[in-house]
């Protein structure tokens, strides 16, 4: 019950910072220094793959997720019982990689517009705000 109020006190704390903080222009500043980072040394795209395929391969969810959705779509009598296995999953892989790179082309393209319009992270923290402290007084005043 403790844990709870102190939970709700925080959150609230958290959308009352955000509601009262002035525009720092962090995100410029940010950019800046994204700019600098980048002169210096670029990110090797490679080492950036690797990262991520290692934090997939040893994502323990990852591999419960595949023991227990993929066996009910093989048949087990079917002959070739691997191949269905391997087919399955390079339809996922595909499907996913597809969807990511969805995702991250539109993250790049609101991205640009974000950074150039400073006021938005205004908007954003005040919207983020209310939400923190919205979910604070629910968690304050839910029984349980």
């Amino acid at each position: 019950m403790l844990v709870k109020y102190i939970g709700a006190a925080y959150l609230c704390y958290l959308g009352f910072k955000m509601l009262t903080s002035k525009n720092s222009n962090s995100i410029a500043n940010s950019l800046s220094k994204a700019q600098n980072v980048t002169n210096q040394k670029a990110l090797d795209g490679w080492k950036i793959y690797q990262q991520g395929m290692l934090t997939n391969v040893f994502n323990p969810k990852v591999a419960l997720f595949f023991i227990a959705f993929f066996p009910q779509f093989i048949d087990p009598s079917y002959a070739y019982g691997m191949l269905s296995f391997l087919m399955l999953g390079l339809t996922f892989a595909t499907t996913g990689f597809i969807w990511c790179l969805c995702l991250a082309l539109l993250a790049a393209r609101f991205s640009t517009r974000l950074r150039e319009n400073p006021s938005i992270e205004t908007m954003l923290n005040r919207v983020s705000g209310m939400v923190f402290i919205g979910l604070g007084i629910k968690l304050l005043t839910e029984k349980g």
